[in-house]
């Protein structure tokens, strides 16, 4: 399908306190804590490493969960880091309106998270990820579906799966329908963040997915995939 809406989504380390290094010759032990899909458990080892070999001690805690529970984590002490998302940041945390300037949105998470949560977002890495909306080839030649126009009108006979909160964001269902129209699925299946989205579009169980563009499986299974609903995140 065709891209629609393009913006970076930088990604970010969320921190508690900041990193003082070893002191004395005892090594600081610093907690990093993890979504629970690949890629967040990719990042958080990388950084887990980078830390290690500047001479800290790393407890790994990673697979806590979705955004609420790492973040939740973070603001309990569990965790001193995780890797976050600026406009997961924004629109899931912060509860604030899409924004669709990185700088702005970094700004605005900086801000927010320093006055709710007394929180620090670390510089981003050169990192850029977007959600995207995948099917199969077989799905997509079936129905006639290239575009986002297309899958708003075919919406309610396929069936949609991916996390929870895809249906309440604002740059998720909602804004696909007040940018289009249409996007009423027959089925809304709560899939979660995994490999369980790509196993259930294989076996026929749903017919189109909520996708990470960063998703190695779009070019492993040779899913047609389409960039991200309106704003960033």
């Amino acid at each position: 399908m065709r891209r629609w809406w393009r913006v970076s989504v930088v990604f970010v380390v969320v921190t508690l306190v900041a990193a003082c290094g070893p002191r004395g010759g005892t090594p600081v032990t610093i907690r990093v804590g993890s979504k629970d899909f690949t890629e967040e458990f990719i990042l958080a080892e990388m950084y887990a490493l980078l830390l290690e070999d500047a001479g800290f001690k790393v407890e790994r805690k990673f697979n806590l969960g979705g955004t609420p529970v790492a973040h939740e984590a973070l603001v309990k002490g569990e965790i001193d880091l995780y890797p976050e998302y600026t406009s997961t940041g924004l629109l899931t945390v912060l509860k604030q309106p899409p924004v669709a300037d990185p700088k702005a949105v970094l700004e605005a998470v900086r801000k927010g998270y320093k006055e709710q949560f007394k929180l620090e977002w670390l510089q981003p890495a050169q990192f850029n990820d977007t959600q995207a909306l995948a099917t199969t080839r077989e799905v997509a030649e079936r129905y006639g579906i290239k575009t986002f126009s297309d899958l708003a009108m075919k919406a309610p006979e396929l069936r949609l799966g991916g996390p929870a909160e895809f249906a309440e964001r604002e740059d998720g269902i909602k804004g696909l329908q007040r940018a289009y129209g249409g996007f009423q699925f027959k089925e809304f299946r709560q899939l979660g963040t995994g490999s369980l989205r790509y196993e259930a579009l294989k076996a026929g169980q749903v017919d189109v997915v909520v996708a990470f563009s960063t998703d190695g499986q779009i070019s492993g299974l040779g899913t047609p995939e389409s960039s991200r609903p309106p704003g960033p995140g």
